[in-house]
């Protein structure tokens, strides 16, 4: 579960995080992006979680990806506009894996011209407009392409508008903007910015502030717009919807990610999908094998030698607890560092960024669906 203070932990960990991974602003938003997905990023990102929640949860963080970039069509003639810049995906499970609940939020990513940052939609330009009016108001899409070249359509009809009783459509997305760098010299203060999708609001809460909130399902509260959702709930792998819906958007853009295979010229024969998986932390593991747990642990340890009871009650301590100790230790974190140098040698990669949190309370829930397996 999550503590009492995780508000103000997570805030304070995804802020230094993504400051510590600032490019300083220098060759513009996507290469700032980029190092957003670099290892010592995601490390930071992971510890942020794990800091929020207690010793019976978890946390671990996925990254996956696409080329070119989600573009949705308003009409059938006539140019697209791209779906954002990144995504970012929370799952909630129990210590099985299972599903309990899933959001999405995707960020359309900008830079500032100077320390202060124009409002929403902080560049002009028609392309600018045309991916404004989707983002803020979500018409009906035509059609969703993996790619602007792309002829075949994932999705075609796509009508995301929420039930009044979920929320407003303004959750689906936020932008995100970078500064460039101090003309003093100095070290730039809170280098990344968010704001709702809504036109002419400022840039009021940092990016931590939007991991923060959407890890934990929180809305944010902005001046202008009041109490605001950071992303939508979705239900993973639920696509057969007519007309397709949110569900079956999020789904979709992930699908391509897990459908393409990784470059073999650097990763060698079969070297997997673009859905890269974090490990699976010796913790939770353990915990699910022995139930190890007030009557459970006694149980568990009914019959075995006082040597081998006490060997296996220090197990569980040491690995009961969460370890502070790289997440990438156990796994090839070259593969997750491939995502950054992809998107600054490509410049047109889709990132998704994608926190698992285990909350360690109540009994294991039936997995939503098994595609996420």
């Amino acid at each position: 579960m999550w503590t009492s203070k995780a508000d103000a932990s997570l805030k304070k960990g995804f802020d230094d995080a993504i400051e510590a991974a600032y490019g300083n602003g220098r060759d513009g938003e996507l290469e700032n992006l980029s190092d957003l997905f670099s290892p010592a990023a995601l490390d930071g990102y992971q510890q942020a979680l794990l800091a929020g929640l207690d010793g019976s949860s978890d946390a671990t963080i996925d990254v996956a990806w696409i080329d070119k970039r989600p573009i949705a069509k308003l009409a059938r003639s006539g140019a697209g506009a791209e779906l954002g810049d990144m995504m970012l995906v929370v799952h909630e499970r129990d210590l099985v894996g299972s599903i309990r609940k899933s959001r999405a939020c995707l960020f359309e990513v900008k830079q500032s011209p100077g320390e202060t940052i124009p409002p929403v939609p902080v560049t002009k330009g028609k392309s600018t407009e045309n991916q404004f009016r989707i983002l803020s108001a979500w018409p009906t899409l035509y059609g969703l392409k993996a790619t602007g070249s792309n002829h075949t359509y994932l999705l075609q009809n796509v009508d995301t508008h929420p039930a009044v009783t979920i929320g407003g459509i303004a959750a689906h997305a936020w932008y995100v903007a970078v500064k460039p760098p101090s003309k003093s010299g100095a070290v730039t203060a809170r280098p990344w910015m968010a704001a709702p999708a809504v036109r002419g609001v400022d840039f009021h809460h940092t990016l931590g502030d939007l991991f923060q909130a959407c890890a934990q399902g929180n809305s944010l509260y902005h001046p202008v717009t009041k109490d605001m959702d950071v992303g939508r709930e979705f239900v993973p792998g639920h696509t057969l919807q007519n007309p397709p819906s949110w569900d079956a958007l999020i789904n979709a853009i992930i699908s391509v990610c897990n459908k393409y295979e990784l470059p073999e010229h650097l990763f060698g024969p079969a070297p997997g999908k673009r859905y890269l998986r974090g490990p699976v932390r010796p913790r939770v593991s353990l915990a699910l094998l022995a139930g190890l747990n007030g009557a459970a642990l006694a149980n568990a340890l009914a019959g075995t030698s006082l040597a081998v009871s006490a060997v296996l009650c220090v197990l569980f301590v040491l690995y009961g607890r969460r370890m502070n100790r790289n997440p990438y230790r156990d796994f090839p974190f070259w593969r997750f560092d491939y995502v950054r140098r992809a998107m600054l040698s490509r410049r047109k990669h889709f990132p998704v960024l994608i926190f698992n949190v285990f909350h360690g309370d109540g009994e294991p829930v039936k997995e939503s669906s098994p595609y996420w397996n």
